[in-house]
């Protein structure tokens, strides 16, 4: 006789929970920066790889692997094995600590969640995009479209959906439109009264926003069904398009459910992790939650999932369309008592999460709900669907409608903003942080326990959204960036638009942005834009979500492509003087001056450096015969480089030479050290070497002065004669000079010969300048 084949997941361990709970939390993230975070938070090749050794070491038949999980089935006994080594929870998920070190648990099949169908009603339904402040997505072609998931106990014939469209002139469904994935084996197709729920998911959706694709996955109403969908739909937002969001409509009590929440809460926290907003209905029994059998009834309890701190809790209200109006969605007493209707909410046992820390500073736990929509089957929607004899149509209400309205209400609102490929995450902290008039504050109802309040309240939670105001606090504007200051006329840009978001196409500018024009021929990235001058420019780029329709982002650039100015004087006490002064300024009109480098150089070595961002001054004492040369180089903020260069020299004094021939010193006050040296005999020479390229000869220039030959390193270069209608003392008669600098031999050789106007022949020499 064979064995009885019994399935279960092993729920592998996250290498860093904390990290992943971290991303859970965080809203506003790109897909593909959210996508590189997750996959550092995924179990490793290796640590699947060896529970797959560990199921086929207990003969286990793998059925379906994913990231965090690994499916089983086998034998009683084998399943049994794989889950003993932990603490039973409900007998459904077990710790694994010693078969599989790095699992975190097992979830076995066999605990159903209890959950009660819902009943038909006959009333109208309601413009929810109007009523909720939500954009309609756009139906034009060239754009991904967004995926919206449920989870499903129950078949369906997706023809109701048709059916539905047809019935309210909407498009048919496109093909691809819906997709059902069964999981575990589930069945998509066996239509039962739960499949009601169905419908009412489906088709509130596409009501909503039929530009949304979606996928509903199908489980049997177990644990592990739940855990395996939830892990299987992370599996598939990693690989895109992405999943935008998810609608739970089941509930049942946290008080029936505490250890299955556990595997649970993990694997919705892995979901949110990528980028998927999770909406759950906080159930249709006031403040009360009963099991199925309505055995036990519990007063102040709470439905799971929404009481889960990732998923966002969606009670009731009752929408009145004119103004639009709400007031709580509430049974009357006597009927609310037995614990029959009314918008779910009350005290959670999971610890109150930091976003409610202003809303319930009181209490240690979390309240439910977060949000609410329409949810009376008086004010609810009419849905399509075959309850036996044909399709039919039906009003139906109930958090099990609220909940998918607000997850479609948030994904057209995204999709009119360019958002189509993934979500956004968590959105708890953009709710509690909202400013004011965010939500249409519901103040009227009760739910037999709570009632509605100014602000947050168990009834309605914050209330009901106007989701472009929600939307607004995620998305905002795309991000423009260029170099702040650049040199270049043509600025390129980038943009990053947030959270995933996608554009159409782009228009540029400078300026003031312009309103929204026709999106015609515009590019699809944003092109540079050219400057006409040097200036400080503000920048935008307009992102287009469809006809007239934008949104703008801007940046400040500061365009120069002029290097900075550079004043430099420069001083000697006199010619032959020994001090040496410096001093410069350095100005930028446009970006400003970054930084200035200034040092002195002594026959072409440094003596001396030093740093500023504008003016600066140096004065040094000189050494006799030096040549010195201050350099000062500035760059501004855009990188512009600009270097100036003065030199000064100190002289030679007459006793650096060398003398030969017949010379003979005299004394002169006005004389460079009082004296100098004085010939008339042709052929005299005197001889001396210096550092530059320019030589001067420091001299006396007379009504009798004569010529003298100049040679530089050997080589004739010129005849200078010094003759001066007057006495002139310490005149400098330029000798020579090169293109560079270096250290030179510089020969004087009295010629013996006069200008035409001279009465004599002396040559005199005081001193050499080089420089």
């Amino acid at each position: 006789m064979s064995q009885p084949q019994v399935s279960a997941t092993l729920v592998l361990r996250t290498p860093d929970p904390a990290a992943t709970a971290a991303l859970a939390a965080s809203a506003g993230l790109s897909r593909a920066t959210r996508l590189d975070r997750l996959r550092a938070g995924i179990p490793s090749p290796a640590v699947r790889a060896q529970a797959l050794l560990v199921a086929a070491g207990l003969g286990l038949t793998v059925d379906h692997v994913t990231p965090w999980t690994v499916v089983v089935h086998g034998s009683a006994r084998a399943v049994a094995l794989l889950a003993a080594s932990g603490r039973s929870l409900g007998s459904s998920v077990s710790s694994l600590p010693s078969l599989v070190p790095q699992a975190a648990s097992v979830v076995v099949a066999g605990a159903r969640i209890p959950h009660a169908p819902l009943a038909k009603q006959d009333v109208v339904g309601s413009d929810l995009l109007r009523a909720y402040s939500a954009s309609p997505a756009p139906l034009a072609p060239g754009v991904g479209h967004p995926v919206i998931a449920t989870l499903q106990y129950a078949g369906w014939d997706p023809a109701d959906l048709t059916a539905y469209a047809r019935a309210t002139h909407l498009p048919s469904p496109a093909v691809g439109a819906f997709q059902a994935v069964s999981v575990d084996g589930a069945s998509t197709t066996a239509v039962v009264d739960a499949s009601t729920e169905v419908a009412i998911d489906q088709e509130s959706i596409y009501a909503v926003d039929p530009y949304a694709y979606q996928r509903a996955y199908f489980v049997d109403g177990t644990v592990q069904g739940d855990v395996d969908a939830y892990y299987q739909m992370a599996a598939d937002a990693l690989t895109g398009p992405g999943i935008v969001a998810l609608s739970v409509s089941w509930a049942t009590c946290e008080q029936e459910f505490p250890a299955a929440a556990v595997a649970e809460h993990s694997a919705i926290t892995a979901l949110v992790a990528t980028g998927v907003t999770v909406f759950a209905g906080s159930g249709d029994n006031g403040s009360f939650c009963e099991d199925p059998g309505r055995q036990h009834v519990y007063p102040d309890m709470v439905s799971y999932p929404a009481s889960d701190p990732a998923v966002v809790a969606v009670g009731g209200t009752t929408l009145d369309t004119v103004g639009p109006v709400e007031t709580a969605w509430g049974a009357p007493d006597d009927i609310a008592a037995s614990g029959f209707s009314g918008s779910g909410g009350g005290v959670s046992g999971f610890a109150r999460p930091p976003y409610q820390d202003a809303v319930a500073p009181a209490s240690p736990y979390r309240e439910v709900p977060d949000i609410a929509a329409d949810a009376d089957p008086v004010t609810g929607m009419v849905i399509v669907h075959d309850f036996g004899g044909g399709p039919e149509a039906a009003q139906i209400g109930g958090t099990s409608l609220s909940s998918p309205v607000s997850a479609a209400l948030l994904t057209a609102e995204l999709g009119s903003r360019g958002l189509t490929n993934g979500g956004v995450g968590d959105i708890h902290a953009a709710l509690y942080a909202a400013p004011a008039g965010s939500f249409r504050d519901i103040t009227v109802g009760t739910n037999s326990s709570y009632s509605a309040g100014t602000g947050y309240d168990m009834v309605t939670g914050l209330g009901a959204p106007h989701w472009h105001a929600i939307v607004d606090q995620l998305l905002r504007t795309p991000v423009v960036h260029a170099r702040a200051v650049q040199t270049s006329r043509t600025i390129q840009l980038t943009v990053r638009a947030r959270a995933g978001q996608d554009f159409l196409a782009w228009a540029t500018g400078t300026g003031s942005p312009p309103a929204c024009g026709t999106d015609l021929d515009l590019p699809a990235a944003p092109a540079a834009v050219v400057v006409p001058k040097d200036g400080v420019y503000q920048l935008w780029a307009q992102g287009y979500l469809g006809y007239q329709r934008c949104l703008t982002g801007t940046t400040t650039v500061v365009v120069d492509h002029v290097a900075p100015g550079i004043s430099l004087r420069a001083r000697a006490s006199s010619p032959a003087g020994r001090t040496v002064a410096y001093s410069w300024a350095v100005s930028d009109a446009v970006s400003g001056v970054r930084s200035v480098n200034a040092s002195v150089l002594r026959n072409g070595k440094p003596i001396w450096s030093g740093h500023s961002t504008g003016a600066g001054r140096v004065t040094l004492k000189g050494r006799l015969g030096s040549s010195y040369q201050l350099v000062v180089s500035a760059r501004d903020k855009a990188g512009n480089l600009a270097t100036s260069k003065r030199v000064l020299g100190v002289s030679y004094d007459d006793q650096s030479f060398r003398f030969s021939g017949g010379w003979s010193r005299a004394t002169s006050h006005a004389a460079f050290g009082g004296r100098l040296v004085t010939s008339t005999r042709a052929g005299a020479a005197a001889r001396a070497k210096a550092y530059g390229s320019t030589f001067s000869l420091l001299t006396t220039t007379c009504a009798s002065c004569g010529i003298a030959e100049v040679f530089v390193d050997g080589r004739h270069v010129r005849d200078v004669s010094l003759y001066s209608r007057s006495y002139r003392p310490q005149s400098l008669v330029r000798l020579a000079s090169f293109g560079s600098a270096r250290l030179r031999s510089v020969v004087l050789v009295v010629k013996g010969a006069k200008a035409a106007r001279s009465k004599g022949v002396v040559v005199n020499v005081d001193g050499l300048l080089a420089v």
